[in-house]
């Protein structure tokens, strides 16, 4: 898309310029059907056809009153900025930044002016955890946690996620081509523009870590943890406090009060991340994958799998390879 293009005014923007803020905004008080538009929740069949992206650029000059929906929302900020309410918490996006929104999280957004664009890439939902993460299985953390939870409707940990990636230059290129492969087109080369997902998502997930290193946790926390991503198959509380010359409670509490998890979250975070890698690479049965990890019951393993992913191992692998096909 050339840069003219995205700059241009739209027919509907030059009609809410001339309208001024308050008689446009009521253009937003109801739908076609005078339904009023305040706490919509806009559905899959309003975006997708046959295709698994939708994107546009936001209208400029009127806010978005108060809404969900039942896919997964990605802005990016391509100039200016812009003013977002997540279930009543501000966000701001300045330029080159991203905003991933889980679905049925309620949000609006402020007007933006003249100078500021707003992209708006749209995922249906059911293809998230089928083409987007057969692409990235070799890039699970932040960003696959966040995309594994839109299949379990899990919102309560999992409401959006903001990247501040302006200097992140590899990133900026990726969603540059996106643009372009969509926008450039007529009509959009769907196929390509949902080939760069997987990579800006990875991209993000980069950022997002390198955030969570240079977290000020306490250094003994940071021994803690590297210690259970290590041993995690054997080690215990009492073997690690031992080593670490702490009381066990102490220690329990502190990597609780300094992480937001505790001991044995941690030590099933780090199982649940090497389980989906066997999933995904190797042909291992459930049972032996829940014994690689470090269970001797692989019905504990269905269970924490369930509740972290919503489904179970055997059917994930299934709709994995079956995407890979």
């Amino acid at each position: 898309m050339q840069r003219e293009a995205i700059w241009a005014e739209s027919t509907f923007e030059q009609t809410l310029k001339a309208l001024g803020p308050e008689e446009s905004i009521r253009l937003l008080q109801t739908d076609r059907e005078g339904s009023p538009l305040q706490g919509a929740v806009l559905t899959d069949q309003a975006f997708f056809l046959e295709h698994q992206i939708y994107m546009n650029r936001h209208a400029r000059y009127i806010g978005m009153p108060l809404h969900s929906h039942t896919f997964l929302e990605l802005n990016y900020m391509y100039a200016g900025s812009c003013t977002q309410f997540i279930e009543g918490e501000p966000v701001l996006l300045e330029q080159g930044d991203l905003l991933l929104i889980h679905p049925g999280i309620s949000h609006s957004i402020k007007a933006l002016g003249a100078e500021d664009i707003l992209i708006n890439i749209l995922v249906r939902s059911g293809s998230v955890n089928t083409t987007v993460l057969h692409k990235m299985a070799r890039h699970r953390s932040v960003i696959t946690d966040f995309l594994l939870s839109v299949n379990k409707h899990q919102y309560r940990n999992h409401t959006y996620l903001h990247v501040q990636s302006k200097a992140h230059e590899r990133l900026q290129h990726c969603l540059s081509y996106l643009i372009e492969d969509y926008f450039g087109y007529q009509p959009p080369r769907y196929h390509k523009a949902e080939l760069w997902l997987p990579v800006i998502f990875a991209e993000m997930e980069e950022l997002l870590m390198r955030d969570i290193e240079a977290m000020p946790y306490h250094s003994n926390v940071r021994e803690a943890i590297s210690m259970i991503e290590q041993e995690y198959r054997t080690l215990t509380l009492s073997e690690l406090a031992r080593r670490l010359n702490f009381n066990k409670n102490y220690l329990s509490s502190l990597i609780k009060e300094e992480t937001g998890l505790t001991f044995k979250e941690w030590v099933n975070k780090r199982r649940l991340q090497e389980a989906y890698d066997l999933l995904i690479s190797s042909s291992l049965s459930i049972e032996e994958i829940a014994h690689q990890i470090g269970l001797g019951s692989p019905s504990y393993f269905y269970r924490i799998f369930k509740k972290a992913y919503g489904t179970l191992p055997s059917q994930f692998r299934r709709r994995l390879h079956t995407a890979g096909d």
